[in-house]
């Protein structure tokens, strides 16, 4: 219901005694990065098809975009 998702990985850190700043999400919309900013959680921002959904992205999460699978790799390794 609604935009949970911060609240959702803050209990499952708290639940698996995670520390955000060892997770990287990888989410494939603007709240997704909305949601990870709110709680200080990096996050890789994917765009695999579907271009026009994603057009500001670079502009959301400079710097942490991919648009494969490979890329997903190669930002991890740069975190």
């Amino acid at each position: 219901e609604g935009r949970v998702k911060d609240k959702v990985m803050l209990s499952a850190f708290k639940e698996h005694n995670f520390d955000k700043n060892d997770v990287v999400y990888v989410g494939d919309t603007k709240d997704d990065i909305i949601q990870c900013r709110k709680i200080g959680v990096d996050i890789i921002s994917v765009v695999y098809d579907n271009f026009a959904t994603h057009d500001n992205f670079e502009e959301l999460n400079p710097g942490h975009i991919a648009y494969s699978v490979k890329e997903i790799e190669e930002q991890i390794l740069k975190m």
